[in-house]
């Protein structure tokens, strides 16, 4: 019995040999207990037709697969007439090569279903992190825009604190806040935030929001008719400092709050015109002390001594004028007043020797206290720590002092709303102050007052007093040496020029009152 080789076999011609039932297997001659390949072949071969004019060729390949020229019997049975018993090719039931790859198809689609759910898998990671990158990206351009704008309202707070500690908030001397011009912050990358500072009334605060945009004007709120008001006009001494930030692109606005006011540039209230704690001969001239708010214009630790008969002071008439008042005209009181002829609503009290009530000498309170003692009593802290903390404009004509804001007292000429301090012996120099607008002025020295200078607000001079000229000081005048004045001094009480005078300190924030909301 001879076998054909597999791969000579064509697809359909194993089609033929597997439809062939169990009989005509036997009849082809294959026999039983073989295995199904071996009689397949065999039987293919019995019964597979050689004729020389059909030749066959290999399924797949022009020439055959195997060369079987070696072979006799193979080349004999080339010529061999087809078998009698050729059977005829039976309808297909069944396919096992096919079976085999149906299987194979079918591990190939579960392949190919794992790899697309895979892919999905793997799309659906990268749609997740591209969202969450974008995410991140956006809340980090917000985060870095509000701190833009952020930083640009903390800017626009730090000038508005600045501005103030240069000269107070009403520079122009209108009555009414100064406005702050808006400005831009540029970072080192060069990209611009904006900001905006603004002075309110405490009470216009929470009704005071930001605008969207930095374009449009930022402006104080009144609050409801049925709410307190503001008092008109406003205390400039104690404001609210409203500052608004943008970022680059408007897009982030930050609103920062902090009450603001100035330092007490006095530690109490002053009620006598003069007050020495040594000896206080400024009757020796002509001078005139006026007080129409109380009994009191002279206050000495020393004597009053070598009054002349041209040195006087005054009280308030009590019998014309009952009850003082800051709407009368205590201020006109001319230029040297006699007893003979008193100023409106006044009355004489001391004449040269002929003392009144009205002064008050000896007084060991005063003359106990040591100098920097005697400057506590007035200001509540030592001459160094009111220079270095409160007092607005130094002055240092002899250059003696690390920093100062001039070396020169023409500085101070007409100067408003300002503590300041002079840094040894000084004369004086020309017009300081108003009424409305006071100053504090600290000598750590020697004064001379030759000039016919108008002063509003309080002197005090750690050293001596001297001077023959005719100066005006509204308010009231300190002294922690002795006063020996020979010219035509004039000094009127004026409480409200001292209560002014009392908040002129440096600019300080209200702790606890910053919020950014």
């Amino acid at each position: 019995m001879h076998f054909i080789p597999a791969g000579d076999l064509r697809p359909d011609q194993y089609h033929h040999f597997h439809s062939l039932d169990n009989n005509r297997w036997k009849s082809a001659g294959v026999q039983p207990g073989r295995s199904w390949r071996a009689s397949h072949l065999s039987a293919c071969h019995q019964h597979f037709c050689r004729n020389p004019a059909d030749q066959y060729q290999p399924y797949g390949s022009k020439q055959n697969r195997f060369d079987h020229s070696s072979n006799s019997e193979w080349n004999g049975a080339r010529t061999q007439q087809p078998c009698n018993h050729a059977m005829k090719l039976p309808a297909q039931r069944s396919r096992p090569f096919a079976s085999r790859q149906k299987a194979t198809i079918q591990q190939g689609a579960a392949t190919l279903i794992m790899t697309v759910i895979l892919l999905l898998a793997v799309g659906l990671m990268v749609l997740y992190t591209n969202r969450a990158a974008i995410m991140e990206q956006r809340l980090s351009a917000n985060e870095i825009r509000t701190k833009q704008a952020f930083a640009a309202a903390s800017a626009g707070l730090d000038q508005a604190l600045a501005y103030m500690r240069k000269g107070g908030i009403d520079q122009d001397k209108n009555g009414v806040p100064d406005v702050i011009t808006p400005n831009t912050l540029t970072s080192s990358s060069g990209t611009p935030s904006y900001y905006q500072a603004l002075y309110c009334d405490p009470l216009d605060i929470p009704y005071t929001t930001c605008p969207a945009t930095h374009g449009t004007a930022l402006s104080c709120t009144l609050p409801p008719a049925a709410l307190p008001q503001p008092v008109v006009p406003m205390d400039l001494s104690r404001v609210g400092i409203i500052s608004c930030g943008w970022s680059d692109d408007d897009s982030s606005v930050q609103r920062i709050v902090q009450l603001a006011g100035f330092s007490p540039s006095l530690g109490g209230s002053i009620s006598t015109p003069v007050t020495s704690r040594g000896t206080a001969n400024l009757l020796t001239g002509g001078a005139s002390i006026l007080n129409y708010f109380n009994d009191l214009t002279v206050w000495s630790g020393g004597a009053l001594l070598g009054q002349s008969n041209t040195g006087k002071t005054f009280i308030r008439d009590e019998v014309s004028n009952p009850i003082a008042s800051l709407s009368d005209p205590y201020r006109n009181v001319g230029n040297s007043p006699g007893c003979n002829n008193p100023p409106t609503g006044y009355q004489c009290s001391t004449q040269g020797a002929n003392l009144g009530h009205d002064t008050v000498s000896n007084d060991t309170k005063l003359s106990s206290l040591s100098s920097d003692g005697f400057f506590q009593y007035f200001f509540g802290q030592t001459p160094v720590a009111y220079r270095d903390s409160t007092a607005t404009w130094v002055v240092d004509p002899g250059s003696v002092l690390a920093t100062s804001n001039s070396t020169s007292l023409n500085s101070i000429v007409n100067m408003q709303d300002n503590a300041i301090w002079v840094e040894g012996n000084a004369s004086l120099p020309g017009n300081i102050g108003t009424q409305d607008h006071p100053v504090v002025l600290i000598v750590n020295g020697d004064f001379d007052m030759s000039a016919n200078s108008v002063i509003n607000g309080l002197v005090y001079v750690t050293g001596n007093i001297t001077g023959n000229g005719s100066p005006t000081i509204y308010g009231a005048i300190v002294n922690a040496g002795s006063a020996n004045v020979t010219g035509n001094l004039k000094v009127v009480f004026d409480p409200k020029v001292l209560g002014a005078a009392s908040n002129l300190g440096q600019a300080a924030r209200l702790q606890g009152s910053w919020r950014d909301w």
